[in-house]
């Protein structure tokens, strides 16, 4: 570990174990049109990620200069440049898993859509 610089799951590019870097979102689950209706024309910085965000808003007419601490994910967003096709990520698979195991603990879909409506989230 370099000093002053904390290895977190997202640099490590693992959630668990250790090895090389792997992919860890092969979607977004976030709204791509909230930075093309938000940031400004011309040049843009935005997290590499899936690569959702950065394509929206290179559609958008803007130059966007994509980073991410996670190299499998900037590989992966330059493969899906170049064509490649979307691929499942480590954490778009814990995500289903999780997806299946809330209602078995009473978190029904109907309780989670109250839940994000609320407008204190302590209730």
């Amino acid at each position: 570990m370099d000093r002053g610089v904390a290895i977190t799951a997202w640099s490590a590019g693992r959630l668990t174990g250790s090895g090389a870097p792997r992919l860890l979102f092969g979607r977004m689950y976030e709204d791509p049109d909230v930075e093309v209706r938000s940031l400004p024309n011309g040049r843009v910085l935005a997290i590499a990620s899936a690569g959702d965000v950065a394509f929206a808003l290179a559609a958008s007419g803007r130059e966007v200069v994509a980073v991410d601490v996670n190299p499998a994910q900037v590989e992966y967003v330059r493969a899906r440049m170049a064509g490649a096709p979307a691929r499942t990520g480590r954490a778009d698979r814990y995500l289903a898993l999780a997806g299946r195991a809330l209602p078995a603990m009473g978190l029904t879909r109907r309780r989670l859509e109250h839940f994000f409506e609320i407008d204190d989230p302590s209730l």
